[in-house]
């Protein structure tokens, strides 16, 4: 793709924007899907990967908004430690470089449950939870509205529109 790289594989603005963009479109597919599957769950498993599909959504929507705000800040720590699949440190990270107020208890609780099953991958694969833990008892419903709440505000701010490449 032209524009997107200077000689020795650093990258433009441009194509910064553009990793930052597709970073955006697929939380937001992850997202679409998880809306797609509430309304045909039809049993624990479904109910499992929709819980899945939501952090997984969450959690590239946040990168997005993070990497929009600085990427080179960002590029390298996002895929780390304390960050990785730990999505409530992503939360509070966006919360830290956006100065916004810090999540309201409900959110953070269901945030901090999401997290550790996600980022512990036991919403993705097979195991004892299967056996011992019902799904349902696992809510999501504030972090969903709060994740389209990122994705509207992002929206409003116009934050991921790439710049044309430089001749």
């Amino acid at each position: 793709m032209t524009g997107t790289t200077r000689r020795g594989g650093q990258l433009t603005p441009y194509g910064k924007s553009r990793i930052v963009r597709a970073t955006y479109e697929k939380g937001t597919g992850f997202l679409a899907s998880a809306i797609l599957l509430r309304q045909h769950a039809s049993s624990e498993a479904h109910q499992y990967v929709l819980r899945h599909l939501i952090c997984q959504g969450t959690e590239l929507i946040l990168k997005a908004a993070l990497l929009a705000a600085d990427y080179d800040k960002y590029r390298s720590l996002l895929s780390q430690r304390p960050f990785g699949h730990n999505i409530r440190e992503i939360a509070n990270e966006l919360v830290r470089a956006l100065s916004c107020k810090p999540l309201q208890p409900a959110l953070a609780r269901e945030l901090d449950e999401l997290s550790h099953l996600y980022s512990q991958y036991l919403l993705r694969y097979g195991g004892i939870q299967d056996i011992f833990h019902d799904p349902n008892t696992v809510q999501y419903e504030l972090v969903l509205r709060r994740a389209f709440a990122v994705i509207r505000f992002i929206a409003r701010k116009n934050a991921l529109q790439p710049s044309p490449p430089r001749a």
